[in-house]
């Protein structure tokens, strides 16, 4: 490895223009005046082209040198916890309710970032979901890129209404066991719970327990709920207005209920999203399906003396043989 890569682009620069030079010298003989070519007969012997080779090899080495060249020192063994995390997150209209502030929603994605940001080692991925679910981000590693990700997540990325918890649930299990590597995965789904599709989830619960997958809960809202905020922009400017079914308003409230009998289902737990963070990180923490993963670390270190020296002897042995 090289850690001043401006040094050894000039050292490429110079192994390029040298064998253009040559052939310039060699045109130059061949095309020039009777009277001129005289000046091109040179007189090669073993000597010099050793003294040559020599000087042009020390000189390389100085180069490469100067540009730092790196060589691994130790390596050390790093060993880490790390699973599988995969967020589903409720993208539902009543997600836009702003019995917490500001959202619903950004309280939600405030907490998966929160959590994020102490999961070093932890694969993580992110479902959203309302009527269907859709895979924003697959199991990985970054979790900038997934920080990205969520940053632009909307009520508007699944354009149907409705809100099926079975999709979201579905797609989550799905998506932990495709990493048949990973020892242990969870999924920590933040939803209000409202399920308007109905559909019966209870076979992807049993599923995921057989797998020894843990579903987390999180309740986003509050039991005296509030309506949902819906934005219109015209020529007077942006107005606000709530969402009505049938000329009344529509109220949203947190169903707990729903919440809690998913997570015990598959051994997890359910907690309010005001107190969210602290306690899944504590449940995370406490999984006892934790894999163990090693990884080596490279300390390196620049060996530019060594380089240097050889660099040094290369020329004394030139000037040897020259004097000789």
């Amino acid at each position: 490895m090289i850690e001043q890569k401006a040094y050894f682009l000039f050292l490429a620069f110079l192994v390029f223009i040298v064998p253009v030079f040559i052939k310039v010298i060699e045109l130059l003989k061949k095309y020039s005046a009777p009277s001129l070519r005289g000046n091109f007969n040179f007189r090669i012997s073993a000597r010099s082209v050793i003294v040559l080779a020599l000087k042009t090899a020390a000189f390389i080495l100085a180069v490469v040198s100067l540009a730092g060249p790196l060589t691994t020192d130790k390596t050390l063994k790093e060993w880490s916890e790390g699973g599988n995390i995969v967020f589903a997150l409720d993208i539902s209209k009543s997600m836009l309710c702003e019995d917490l502030r500001p959202s619903r929603l950004e309280k939600a994605k405030s907490l998966i970032s929160g959590i994020l940001k102490d999961s070093v080692y932890d694969r993580a991925g992110l479902i959203v979901f309302a009527s269907r679910s859709v895979f924003v981000c697959p199991l990985t590693d970054d979790h900038e890129a997934l920080a990205d990700f969520m940053a632009s997540v909307t009520t508007d990325m699944v354009p149907s209404g409705g809100s099926s918890l079975r999709s979201g649930l579905e797609n989550a299990v799905a998506a932990v066991k495709r990493d048949a590597k990973a020892k242990w995965g969870t999924i920590v789904l933040i939803s209000d719970g409202e399920d308007l599709e109905g559909d019966d989830y209870r076979d992807i619960l049993e599923d995921a327990k057989k797998s020894g997958i843990n579903i987390l809960t999180v309740g986003a809202g509050t039991a005296e709920g509030g309506q949902i905020p819906q934005y219109f922009e015209d020529f007077f400017g942006k107005s606000k207005h709530y969402l009505k079914y049938r000329g009344e308003t529509v109220i949203t409230k947190l169903e707990e209920r729903t919440l809690r009998d998913i997570a015990e289902a598959t051994g997890g737990k359910y907690c309010h999203i005001s107190k969210a963070e602290k306690q899944l990180k504590k449940e995370l923490d406490s999984l006892k399906r934790r894999s163990l993963r090693q990884r080596d670390v490279f300390m390196m270190k620049n060996d530019f003396g060594k380089v240097l020296s050889a660099s040094l002897i290369l020329y004394a042995l030139s000037v040897i043989i020259t004097i000789i």
